[in-house]
């Protein structure tokens, strides 16, 4: 019997939780509730200033990436070469389509 952590993404078909991301974003979502319930203002004032924070150093790099990754999704498109197969499906199985 494999892991989860053994396994590659998308081969996960078990139903075992990980335990390191429970506590961890379950922990952090406690800890965003409790600030939420003893200083509302102080937390506001946080959630601002990282998003602040994070705007000004990674918002350029997300524009350029995304754009790109547009650019070469509209070059993919285009291109005479390109065949898609949707999991290897040759046509719709709805009448709808």
């Amino acid at each position: 019997m494999t892991s989860a952590i053994d396994e590659g993404p998308g081969d996960n078909t078990s139903a075992e939780i990980s335990w390191l991301t429970l506590r961890l974003s379950g922990g952090f979502f406690l800890l965003f509730v409790c600030m939420a319930l003893i200083d509302l203002d102080g937390l506001s004032y946080s959630v601002n200033v990282v998003s602040t924070w994070s705007k000004r150093f990674f918002g350029a790099y997300w524009q350029v990436l995304l754009l790109l990754t547009f650019l070469r999704s509209r070059i993919a498109e285009c291109a005479s070469t390109t065949v898609l197969s949707l999991a290897a499906v040759p046509a719709p199985k709805s009448a709808y389509l």
